[in-house]
């Protein structure tokens, strides 16, 4: 009792603290909640209304969730991937639900046009003239909205919403049908229009109030043009894996005989229960990830853990239990179905591995790779069941197996061609940056629709970066793209993050732009090489070769300012401070000292100068988490190494402390540092 206590609150504190685990259990309570109400429905449409009654209406539900899956475009696995680093969330949310509006409408008026006179077998209502087709139509567009929903939920990470809303769908689905009965089809039609009625609203409401949806934002077309290679490739993805349970059942009704389909069909619905927790906490993995570069691996780590948790114990018990569940359907489902679900079971694993590594192809911007994934499980699957067939459910059972574990292989096999890259490159000599070929650097300035600028020699930017001044028209930026086998993308994120930080607080730093997504990083794979880029604002000015008193007491001061906003930003960041602490010995030796996020770079080659004041502060690529006298320190190194002259120190550290005081042992350890790095007891005396 005490372990079972333990392990209770054990979930409970993690359920508090920890946003994907949240969210994944909300997105499973949703699949419960749909299922539990679900049956509940037809258990009771099944004792008030015949059997041709709910048949007709259940073949017009059915059409309108085929026709919301086929009009999303991928535009809902857009929104889960771009909406948390967009800045203009309301834009984007509203141009893709016009979007799939339009598709819903268009989609159900095809049918309309296909099925012709033969629609009045189905409903007669809306086969009534004008008004009941129309009404058809925007029924259909209203489930594919409320479907659509649930993406901008798992993407703001509120999937408690996602749960609360389908729980109203299924109780208005389930209430309403006892009242309708006189209205026969159209009644059990009618409940289930009215439930995505009252979900809809709902969400709006929700999205209105917790997500920072404003509904009459004007759309954000660009999200469409430029997420549309990222969502067709999710599409084509999603509707390659829905083949098995669409067609398979024909194939199976073709070669082996009705009572083989009805038990492939039983087993695979029982065995998609198993499925319903990696679609889950990948979804959560994938929003989660999207919103903070810096947790990727840490939340890889949870998601991959959370699912061993689950999916064992409950492979294991489906595997095991298998004959005497499928008894309770009828002796004939336990001796035909039991080998075929215990393999269906197994094929939970295989579809966990996939979904993660979907995941991380989608966080990486690899989308392609999806497809072809989801092309080799296919093909495979479908060649071997026409093979297998012979063995009866059992062939078809292990067809399908090894399709996913083939899938497995292809999609390992595209991960690790990606970090053989990266090790390759990592063992480059330091002096043999790789530089981003002309291909790189236009693919970057297609995310910034600067497709027609002129593109300028690279200017530097250390060893770790290539920059290049990008002329569009009247206006000039700069583009620096960052050699990923340097640094990790969550260290560059951190840089970027934090150089906004300081603009957005007065600090001349540039000013980073956002990306056609609204992200203000962007990553690019050619080739298997992955680049990571931004492009800024370009500032004018010019990087000083000598001091006068006034610019000097400008830098010390800015310097001084850094210091405090990196400190106050630090308590911001929390966990990230882990990717950005300094690492060294003299960093573990000054615990005690005053920390915060600089440069630590900072000299006359990374500013620029007007006059005697700072216009800006460049290339935060040591930008680290360090005590704050070590900043100082480099940069009075930098100055005595070019002056010589110990009353040009104090007139600067003067300056500094107008901003920002030193404490006792910060100076001691100025003095001692920079009478060590010149052998000069001369330092020791300044005047501090």
């Amino acid at each position: 009792m005490n372990l079972v206590s333990r392990k209770l609150r054990q979930g409970l504190e993690l359920f508090h603290s920890d946003s994907l685990f949240r969210n994944a259990v909300y997105l499973m309570s949703s699949t419960a909640i749909m299922a539990v109400l679900g049956l509940g429905f037809w258990l009771f449409v099944s004792r008030l209304y015949t059997p041709q009654e709910i048949g007709l209406a259940s073949a017009l539900i059915a059409i309108t969730i085929f026709n919301a899956s086929m009009s999303f475009f991928g535009l809902n696995a857009g929104i889960m991937r771009f909406l948390p680093g967009s800045q203009n969330r309301s834009g984007d949310i509203n141009a893709a639900m016009v979007a799939v509006s339009i598709a819903s409408m268009l989609g159900a008026m095809a049918y309309l046009f296909w099925v012709g006179d033969d629609f009045s077998s189905y409903l007669a209502f809306f086969n009534s003239g004008l008004a009941g087709r129309l009404s058809f139509v925007v029924i259909m567009a209203l489930v594919s909205l409320n479907t659509f929903t649930d993406s901008v939920f798992i993407a703001s990470r509120r999937a408690e919403f996602h749960t609360i809303v389908y729980a109203c769908f299924g109780l208005v689905k389930l209430i309403l049908p006892l009242i309708l009965v006189p209205l026969g089809s159209l009644g059990i039609f009618t409940a289930y229009a009215a439930a995505v009625f009252v979900s809809l609203i709902l969400s709006l409401v929700f999205m209105s109030r917790y997500c920072g949806y404003r509904p009459f934002t004007r759309p954000n077309w660009g999200f469409i043009r430029h997420s549309g290679k990222y969502a067709s490739n999710n599409y084509a993805a999603s509707l390659l894996s829905g083949l098995p349970a669409q067609i398979m059942p024909s194939v199976i009704l073709a070669r082996l005989g009705s009572a083989d389909a009805a038990f492939f069909s039983l087993s695979w619905t029982m065995a998609a229960l198993l499925y319903v927790a990696p679609m889950a906490i990948t979804k959560s993995l994938l929003a989660e990830g999207s919103h903070d570069l810096s947790k990727r691996r840490g939340n890889l780590r949870s998601a991959v853990k959370l699912l061993a948790t689950i999916l064992i114990p409950a492979v294991t018990i489906a595997v095991l239990l298998a004959p005497q569940v499928l008894r309770l359907f009828g002796r004939q489902y336990a001796d035909g179905s039991t080998i075929l679900f215990q393999l269906l079971a197994i094929c939970a694993f295989c579809i966990a591995a996939n979904s993660i590594g979907d995941t991380i192809m989608n966080l990486e911007h690899r989308s392609r790779g999806i497809v072809l994934v989801q092309i080799v499980i296919t093909v495979v699957m479908f060649s071997l069941t026409f093979a297998f067939t012979r063995f009866g459910l059992l062939g078809v059972g292990v067809a399908i197996l090894i399709g996913y574990l083939c899938g497995n292989v292809t999609q390992a096999l595209l991960l690790l061609k990606q970090n053989a890259q990266r090790v390759k490159l990592n063992s480059l000599p330091l002096l043999k940056k790789p530089a981003p070929s002309s291909t790189v650097i236009q693919r970057f300035l297609d995310l910034y629709h600067l497709n027609d600028a002129e593109v300028g020699a690279d200017i530097g930017g250390g060893d770790r970066c290539s920059t290049v001044v990008v002329t569009s028209g009247k206006q000039k930026y700069v583009l620096k793209v960052f050699n990923i086998h340097k640094r990790t993308a969550e260290q560059i994120s951190e840089e970027i993050s934090f150089m906004q930080y300081l603009y957005e607080h007065g600090i001349p730093a540039p000013k980073v732009r956002t990306n056609a997504y609204n992200q203000l990083i962007s990553e690019q794979t050619i080739d298997g090489v992955t680049w990571v880029g931004m492009i800024m604002d370009f500032e004018t000015g010019k990087q000083p070769t000598s001091y006068t008193p006034e610019l000097l007491a400008d830098m010390a001061k800015l310097q001084g300012r850094i210091h405090l906003q990196g400190a106050e930003y630090a308590k911001q960041i929390g966990d990230r401070l882990k990717i950005v602490r300094g690492r060294s010995y003299l960093s573990l030796l000054l615990t005690f000292m005053p920390r915060g996020l600089s440069h630590f770079d900072y000299y006359s080659n990374n500013i620029l100068a007007r006059g005697n004041k700072v216009s800006c502060t460049l290339d935060f690529e040591g930008m680290r988490y360090d005590p704050l006298v070590v900043c100082v320190t480099f940069t009075l190194i930098r100055f005595y190494s070019d002056f010589r002259n110990p009353s040009e120190l104090e007139r600067y550290l003067r300056a500094y402390q107008t901003v920002r005081p030193l404490s006792q042992m910060e100076k001691r350890l100025l003095r001692l540092g920079l009478a060590l790095r010149f052998l000069s007891p001369k330092l020791l005396r300044l005047s501090v």
